[in-house]
């Protein structure tokens, strides 16, 4: 549906494609392998199946969730035999675990993913903050419902885009749709094993698909396996059902069964605002010589031109001596010509604007949240002079010390003709060649917020 289908647009994505059909095919062996009573070959498929999850993505742990909840509410034997049926799954996700490490994969010290086994009281506290946000993304698709100008990358996500103040509301309705869906739940929950089976498979992948930073719906994949199965179960009991349940249910229907699909056939049909914003953001007119040096003093993301630069050096296209982004600032930034060799820059209101100013929803929050993946923590922040062979750069810190208030690029005149400088236009959305003011005078660069 359209709150899954990123794993499919998006070739980047596809290896959970793959980990999902490994992960099935796992599971239903291992129910043959359980009715059966029969190891060979069905336990050994299962188990086979199980590492090939693992290895086309570590997302394929939650799979061993559903496991466990087979073992729990699907068979009747003694409690040594559901753990000794778990035990080879347990020693291969061990063992990948510690060959993956070994080799090198795995993140560390970035905002874009919490590692459970490296930070896990970090990880904890993100679990508690946005498993109830990606609940109410897996049963109501709020995201589907953004308007198509404030789409967020890689798909429409509504969290992307909202204001620091608007997410803490956007907490709370998450948590309220929390409890008004399990309270549906409750009643075929006693009844069913199956349901039950659905129920903590589900619950138990939401931690791991908040180990990411940008929630979406692409990390819904596992949680999704056990939702559509309630709510497959709910519509078998639809005849039954009274009041609330039936109505919240007859909504539910209309989301995943008309709504969503109309919704991921016109994102397939319209060119998607975020990826054409992306294509100009990245867009940098790299064409220059070799001798000369590129200085962009505002991008709309830092986060955007690491991709940008590999892709232009893997095509074999010149690329400039040195390429340095100063800023990518969501409020005015101004220039000013200090002395015929320096310049400051001047953020003003630092980098969001202030909060009386600050919309609920605009795609500029997106830009800060994917540049803050790089920089979880902006302790590493000094007013440490750095020398670079075209420039030198002179950060003066705010009273907190958390961001640089003004910043001072100094150049030679040797430099100077062998600097080309670039800025950001908010309104064409295109970068531009800039010219330095004259001495003494001073430019205001747009930001997002001024329009």
């Amino acid at each position: 549906d359209f709150n899954h289908f990123t794993l499919v647009n998006w070739i980047s994505d596809r290896s959970r494609v793959l980990v999902l059909l490994f992960s099935v095919i796992a599971l239903i062996f291992h129910d043959l392998w359980r009715k059966k009573k029969r190891l060979f070959p069905y336990g050994l498929i299962a188990v086979c199946f199980y590492m090939f999850g693992l290895l086309s993505s570590e997302v394929g742990i939650c799979i061993l969730f559903y496991l466990i909840a087979y073992e729990l509410f699907m068979t009747n034997g003694s409690k040594k035999d559901r753990l000794i049926s778990l035990f080879p799954y347990v020693a291969i996700l061990l063992l990948w675990r510690v060959v993956s490490n070994f080799m090198g994969y795995k993140i560390a010290h970035s905002g874009f993913y919490t590692d459970p086994t490296i930070i896990p009281l970090e990880f904890l506290k993100e679990v508690v903050v946005r498993t109830p946000i990606l609940f109410l993304e897996q049963w109501f698709n709020v995201s589907m419902f953004l308007p198509v100008k404030y789409w967020a990358w890689v798909e429409p996500s509504l969290l992307s885009v909202l204001s620091p103040a608007a997410i803490i509301w956007y907490i709370i309705v998450s948590v309220l749709s929390v409890i008004i869906v399990i309270w549906t739940l409750i009643p075929l929950l006693k009844k069913s094993a199956v349901a039950r089976f659905f129920f903590l498979g589900m619950c138990l992948s939401f931690p791991f698909a908040s180990a990411t930073s940008i929630v979406s719906g692409r990390l819904l994949i596992f949680t999704g396996l056990g939702a559509f199965g309630l709510l497959g179960l709910l519509i078998d009991k639809l005849s039954v059902k009274r009041g609330i349940t039936l109505y919240l249910l007859l909504l539910l229907i209309l989301i995943h069964g008309v709504l969503s699909p109309l919704a991921f056939t016109v994102y397939g049909m319209i060119k998607n605002p975020s990826q054409v914003d992306l294509e100009n953001s990245t867009n940098f007119p790299f064409k220059t010589s070799v001798d000369k040096s590129s200085v962009v003093l505002t991008a709309p993301s830092i986060y955007q031109f690491y991709g940008r630069v590999v892709e232009e050096r893997y095509d074999r296209k010149p690329l400039p001596a040195w390429l340095t982004v100063l800023s990518a600032p969501l409020t005015p930034v101004k220039i000013t010509r200090t002395a015929e060799n320096s310049i400051v820059m001047s953020f003003i209101n630092g980098s969001l604007p202030h909060k009386k100013l600050r919309p609920v929803l605009h795609k500029s929050y997106e830009y800060d949240k994917l540049d803050r993946t790089f920089y979880r923590d902006l302790s590493h922040i000094s007013n440490t002079e750095v020398n670079l062979p075209h420039i030198t750069l002179k950060p003066i810190l705010t009273k907190d010390l958390s961001r640089i208030s003004t910043l001072q690029v100094v150049f030679n005149d040797e430099a100077e003709s062998r600097l080309d400088w670039y800025i950001w236009n908010w309104k064409t959305k295109l970068f531009n060649r800039f010219g330095l003011p004259k001495m003494g005078k001073s430019i205001i660069l747009e930001g997002p917020f001024d329009r």
